[in-house]
């Protein structure tokens, strides 16, 4: 798979919002500044997703699927989030990905 990085305020901010198709494996990687619990919602983002919620070893803590122009924010359960992996809905099941998997060639935390 390939992801954009969004690393800075604005990338992350905007993320998917407005784009009309994505690759099956095309995704979006969001890199935290610090650890902490994540947040985020679909507002504007007009195809569904599915989130993974990873710690700093790679780790995939959660998943989560979310519906296109849904502004209920997915909370995570874990504290420890350094990154978030957004990919084409479903995806992450398609795979055999599940929470305990690790991804490799992440990007170095600021």
């Amino acid at each position: 798979m390939e992801a954009e990085v969004a690393d800075q305020p604005e990338t992350r901010r905007i993320g998917m919002m407005f784009r009309t198709e994505m690759a099956e494996n095309e995704g979006m990687l969001f890199v935290m500044d610090e650890p902490g619990p994540a947040s985020f919602w679909m507002k504007n983002t007009l195809i569904p997703l599915s989130i993974a919620y990873i710690n700093q070893t790679g780790m995939i803590l959660e998943i989560y699927e979310m519906q296109a122009n849904d502004e209920t924010a997915i909370q995570s359960r874990f504290s420890t989030i350094f990154y978030a992996l957004e990919m084409p809905g479903g995806w992450f099941q398609r795979q055999g990905i599940k929470p305990g998997s690790r991804i490799s060639g992440l990007p170095p935390i600021p």
